[in-house]
């Protein structure tokens, strides 16, 4: 799922007096990006060793990728390659001016957009390039900002206990962001930045304070970055109120967010992920339908996903069959290895159970664990996750000493697992899990001893949506 971005986009130098530079900065400002390409061709020919055009023809070029990106959405694993005319004009610019500041910042951005949750390298290059901006122009502070933008990215509370090297990144992302407001105290989206590092790092209380010091000043947000801009701010807020489980909260800043961007698909697909949460399931296939409109045909997985569970809830399950079908053969923002193929596969299972397909509900089920079973020992990250699906495949088809396994597996890796993740926590469901299997069993008392432990522990952690849930399953037993 895309998120709203805060960065702060810099990026028009002109810095040639010269007529083709601004006939090419005439076609750029009109959005011709590729006239002005051809223009800033044509002058590099008979100017090789101007660094300025080398520049600016890579501002054209990203803002041309930009365009077909957004006119015909690329996958994933391509999105590396989108950018290396980008790149490779920043890099001759440097090369034929060292101390090009505006060329390092610009690449820098460039490497930051490369970036993703599952390759942190191109945010290391980012901070080299932000580094020597500010090592050229110590004031340099849309450099500090994008820099601790891309500190941001290295950290997540997903990835706890915290290296040293976590640390330090966290640290040093709060010391850019403070020194963004130490240069101009009007900056105020550096508190947002700030905020975010926070949310990060997994203090959310702390986060919730500097995301309403942020949003005292919405002027200032909306002067430097748009609406959008703004609207980033209440989305990550709203992410920070997922934490804390206040569901009110987190559905009025994602509907902030539709305001001020109307067509934010992440937003809508987070009200849907609320409404699936409370069990109001029209909501849920209200919202995720508007996610899908907005998405011009280029459907997403997970859209479908979510959609196709809402029909579940609703017991029209030749509607959840389509749609979760749906969601295997649409294209997905996290690359062809989809980490929630899986859970698809499971969700589709039991839908075709409610169809009456038993049979084709069990293959869903055994295809699950035959892929698990092959993940397993090869994981590079949240391996515990294997664990957790293939627990709730061996549930479904009854394999309950199997099932039990898998989950007391979660519960021994508690380092990993007790984490919050929204409403989730994956320590207390594995709990959760095995009372359901002593109940599928007809073992009462194991099933209320579980159930028990598992209201403990969440009053401890005070996840109050598994208290309610696992308080209703003990009245139902």
């Amino acid at each position: 799922m895309g998120f709203i971005g805060l960065v702060v986009w810099s990026m028009v130098t002109i810095q040639s007096k010269e007529r083709y530079s601004d006939s090419g900065h005439k076609e750029y400002k009109a959005g011709n990006y590729q006239q002005a390409i051809d223009i800033y061709t044509t002058a590099i020919k008979s100017n090789p060793d101007n660094a300025f055009l080398y520049n600016n023809r890579a501002l054209a070029y990203y803002r041309l990728k930009e365009k077909g990106k957004k006119e015909n959405e690329e996958k994933s694993e391509e999105k590396g390659k989108k950018y290396d005319q980008v790149i490779s004009d920043y890099t001759k610019a440097i090369e034929l001016k060292p101390d090009y500041k505006t060329a390092y910042f610009n690449r820098g951005l460039t490497y930051f957009k490369n970036g993703s949750w599952r390759n942190n390298e191109p945010y290391q290059k980012a901070i080299e390039d932000f580094s020597k901006a500010i090592e050229l122009d110590p004031d340099y502070v849309d450099a500090y900002y994008n820099r601790g933008l891309a500190y941001n990215k290295c950290v997540h509370y997903y990835n706890k206990p915290f290296s040293e090297e976590d640390k330090a990144k966290y640290t040093q992302a709060i010391v850019d962001f403070n020194k963004v407001l130490e240069l101009d105290i009007t900056y105020k989206l550096a508190l947002a930045g700030k905020a975010n590092a926070i949310y990060r790092y997994g203090n959310w209380t702390e986060a919730e304070k500097i995301y309403n010091e942020a949003l005292q000043s919405e002027r200032e947000i909306v002067d430097k970055v748009s609406k959008k801009g703004l609207a980033g701010v209440y989305y990550s807020r709203g992410r920070n109120y997922l934490n804390f489980i206040d569901i009110k909260k987190a559905s009025d800043d994602f509907k902030q967010v539709i305001q001020l961007e109307p067509d934010s698909n992440a937003a809508f697909i987070y009200l849907a992920m609320i409404n699936l949460e409370l069990e109001q399931y029209e909501e849920v296939i209200d919202w995720a339908n508007k996610s899908i409109e907005l998405g011009e045909g280029k459907k997403d997985s997970y859209y479908y996903s979510t959609l196709g569970k809402g029909y579940y809830g609703l017991g029209e399950y030749a509607q959840a069959v389509d749609n979760l079908e749906k969601s295997l053969n649409a294209p997905s923002s996290f690359g062809e290895e989809y980490a929630g193929k899986e859970s698809v596969w499971i969700e589709l299972g039991k839908a075709y159970r409610k169809k009456g397909e038993k049979e084709k509900a069990k293959k869903e089920w055994q295809k699950v664990i035959r892929l698990l079973n092959n993940k397993i020992g090869k994981e590079k990250e949240a391996g515990y996750r294997i664990y957790q699906k293939r627990g709730l495949c061996y549930l479904e088809l009854e394999q309950y000493q199997e099932a039990i396994a898998d989950f007391k597996k979660i519960i021994s890796l508690k380092e990993k697992t007790d984490r919050r993740v929204y409403f989730w926590n994956a320590y207390l469901d594995a709990y959760k899990q095995i009372g359901i299997v002593y109940s599928k069993m007809g073992d009462v008392e194991k099933a209320r001893e579980y159930w028990q432990e598992t209201i403990k522990l969440a009053e401890e952690r005070g996840n109050n949506r598994v208290l309610e849930k696992t308080r209703k399953l003990l009245t139902e037993i």
